[in-house]
């Protein structure tokens, strides 16, 4: 299988690095994913309050995702 093996142990060991130097598993990874969320949330909570009754979540969970990635 390819989940044994000294390559796998390489490749995993490898991966965590990587993920680790963007920042995943640390604080400053939720400190940026929790203001997308909050921006999120101020975005539906103008619309509303500007009477908008059909909501593009889609659109706005796409735009914080970028973010936090981009900020990555």
């Amino acid at each position: 299988t390819n989940s044994s093996g000294n390559i796998w142990r390489e490749q995993r060991k490898f991966t965590l690095s990587v993920l680790r130097d963007f920042g995943l598993g640390t604080n400053e990874m939720q400190k940026l994913i929790l203001e997308e969320v909050q921006t999120l949330i101020e975005r539906v909570n103008n619309n509303i309050d500007s009477g908008i009754v059909e909501h593009e979540l889609n659109k706005y969970t796409e735009i914080a995702t970028t973010s936090v990635v981009v900020s990555i």
